[in-house]
């Protein structure tokens, strides 16, 4: 059973979880009480066995509810940018320049997070910039709630120049 997609379910994650993962997870805590009675009390691996099986029903709660990621591999990756950038945005040559990057960095994180693409949100919003007097319409979701009629008519235009090549 391949759990990957849409199709993926809170209750389907669930349900295996507590089929395949509590019983691995008793399994391990098991191995792990066995094994720290046979390490040095004072070494390294007795250290991590203890804090293991210390932290034991915080490492299970994800198998309790379908919704909980196993990792915050997710959040870290959001992070990724702005972890890379903060030496190089330390010093600004303009006094404004922090708050410039502020604003283009929530914008385009902001627009990943809703599942934009960023280069076209982007090269929409420079294009519309200079002759949009209201800026709700710059954000996100801008484009899609107040330009939709005009985009599909682009659209559709395309696809009729490319349908007559």
């Amino acid at each position: 059973m391949t759990l990957r997609g849409a199709e993926q379910s809170d209750e389907l994650r669930l349900e295996v979880r507590r089929k395949h993962t509590v019983p691995l997870l008793d399994e391990l805590f098991a191995w792990m009480a066995l094994k720290e009675g046979e390490v040095l009390p004072a070494g390294p691996m007795a250290t991590v066995l203890r804090c293991s099986l210390k932290l034991g029903a915080a490492l299970r709660v994800y198998a309790s509810d379908g919704c909980l990621e196993i990792d915050n591999n997710r959040a870290e990756r959001g992070m990724r940018p702005v972890a890379v950038g903060r030496k190089n945005w330390m010093f600004f040559p303009a006094e404004g320049g922090g708050e410039t990057a502020e604003v283009m960095l929530s914008l385009v994180m902001t627009t990943r997070a809703i599942g934009l693409n960023v280069q076209s949100l982007l090269r929409d919003v420079l294009l519309r910039i200079g002759r949009e007097p209201d800026v709700s319409k710059l954000t996100p979701l801008g484009p899609k709630v107040h330009f939709a009629a005009e985009v599909e008519v682009a659209r559709r235009a395309a696809m009729a120049y490319f349908a007559g090549l």
